[in-house]
């Protein structure tokens, strides 16, 4: 039996044939515990790029048909998971409002009991260029709520990844945007477990170099004018431009078909009107108002949430100068990318653009990962909280504030004596006998060491905090005495220095 499901329906951008009424067999269910793990670890090494990032800014995408009002989202990175992404990085989505509902990551369990993928929103981009000819299967273009963190994996030219061998024999798209949450533990990023090379995927991956694409940096970043002069010298165009003040690189992105120079002074301007911490801010204050000091000091994960949004905000706050630009990603033709292919002059090339995409292994620098954690345990959860509340609040981000150093381990906290060998004992040769039992004699101080013998027992009460000196078939040596006091007995199975 087939059975009529709803979908979301297609917005005004996209022409729907006149075909039937979308039919599936069998319903979906939400993506829980048990399929989530394997979705975001799929997407995490077909991604080029994985990251937390707050939603921000929504403006009409430049180039855009007025008649069409393509949304561009603004997102600022707060911690990257796989890939170097921007700062700050556009997205063809939308802005969803209070009375929006939230998209739901839906799947089925197919014939060969495999999970697979309900059709998911997309970016707009997929209808740039022209009208498509979509049936009402199409699921509609994804939208966000500005303030909310979300789970954001891209491929190489920066747009939401798209399709890719989920199996070996089904190529599809899955759930490329997700939410994440006040902390990591509440989105999909908590489900990504340690990452396992693909070889397979690897090994069969072409490694095919797009002839009309390419990547350039600039080590020393362009002014507008000379950006413009550097395109029109080499006849390209750019989709995405990067722009940096020093501290923050931003980009703007577009359809490689809208490819335009007036983008380069898009994005400046794009650069320069972004919030500081408009978003992060919103973020920040439903963060202060759940969070205390207890919570920080026993949740790891939203400690380092915390402290990743508070640097982030940071960073966006400081503008340290005018904004240049720091690279692009450029389309044109064959001949006009191979003349710059061999001849970059002031520019690095980064490629490949693949005809095909490669699924890659490696993950998120570990080293860096590493530095995050450490440097948000290092500091004090009153610090934190009161740099949270200055992002909440608008107000510049102090310093963090060091814990104080870690005191000397107390050695009595796991034991209660601590032996030494015959250089010490040496110190303590001026000490009386108090005690002695055959070829075994303790030397200390008379009013600290009060020692009896008995039924083949010697038996020494210790005062607190004191040393005994002692010799014993051949070895010499003694023991420090904790705090609380200890009893040192000697009988046929050995000495025992410990207890109150």
């Amino acid at each position: 039996m087939r059975l009529v499901l709803p979908l979301v329906a297609a917005t005004a951008l996209f022409a729907v044939s006149p075909a039937a009424a979308c039919l599936y067999t069998q319903a979906p269910e939400p993506v829980g515990p048990a399929s989530a793990p394997f979705f975001a670890m799929k997407m995490m090494q077909a991604a080029a790029t994985a990251d937390i990032a707050v939603a921000g800014e929504t403006r009409t995408a430049f180039g855009s048909d007025p008649q069409w009002g393509i949304s561009s989202t603004t997102f600022y990175v707060i911690d990257r998971l796989k890939g170097q992404s921007p700062d700050r990085f556009t997205l063809l989505v939308g802005a969803a409002d209070v009375n929006s509902r939230d998209v739901e990551a839906m799947h089925w369990v197919d014939a060969k009991g495999r999970v697979t993928p309900y059709p998911y929103p997309v970016e707009a981009q997929y209808a740039v260029g022209g009208t498509r000819q979509l049936t009402s299967c199409f699921p509609g273009t994804l939208s966000v709520r500005a303030g909310e963190s979300y789970l954001v994996y891209r491929d190489a030219e920066g747009r939401l990844l798209g399709r890719f061998a989920l199996y070996e024999d089904l190529e599809t798209a899955v759930f490329p945007l997700v939410r994440a949450g006040l902390g990591t533990r509440e989105g999909w990023a908590a489900m990504i477990l340690a990452p396992v090379a693909d070889e397979t995927a690897v090994r069969n991956s072409a490694p095919a170099i797009r002839s009309d694409r390419t990547r350039v940096y600039f080590p020393t970043p362009l002014t507008l004018r000379a950006a413009q002069r550097w395109l029109r010298e080499r006849d390209l165009l750019p989709y995405a431009v990067r722009v940096t003040d020093g501290e923050m690189l931003d980009e703007t992105t577009i359809a490689p078909e809208q490819a335009s120079a007036s983008l380069v002074e898009r994005a400046l301007a794009d650069a320069r009107e972004n919030e500081p911490g408009g978003p992060l801010q919103t973020l920040a204050r439903a963060m202060a108002a759940v969070l205390n000091a207890a919570t920080l000091e026993s949740d790891g994960l939203l400690r380092r949430h915390a402290f990743l949004v508070a640097d982030a905000a940071r960073r966006s706050q400081v503008q340290t100068g005018e904004w240049l630009v720091a690279g692009f990603d450029l389309t044109g033709s064959p001949a006009a990318i191979g003349r710059l292919r061999g001849q970059s002059g002031d520019a690095t090339i980064i490629d490949p653009f693949l005809t095909t995409r490669v699924v890659t292994a490696d993950f998120s620098d570990a080293a860096r990962t590493a530095v995050q954690n450490e440097a948000s345990w290092q500091e004090t959860s009153d610090s934190l909280l009161a740099r949270l509340s200055a992002v909440a609040e608008g107000r510049p981000v102090p310093d963090a504030v060091a814990k104080p150093p870690e005191p000397e381990p107390d050695p009595f906290s796991y034991t209660d004596c601590i032996r030494f060998g015959r250089e010490e004992s040496a110190l303590l040769a001026n000490l009386p006998e108090v005690g002695r039992m055959g070829d075994l004699q303790i030397f200390g101080d008379p009013d600290a060491a009060q020692c009896r013998s008995a039924n083949g027992t010697l038996s020494c009460s210790l005062a607190p905090s004191t040393s005994v000196r002692v010799i014993w078939a051949g070895w010499e040596g003694g023991f420090h005495v904790n705090p609380r006091g200890v009893t040192l007995t000697a009988n046929g199975d050995g000495l025992q220095c410990g207890g109150g």
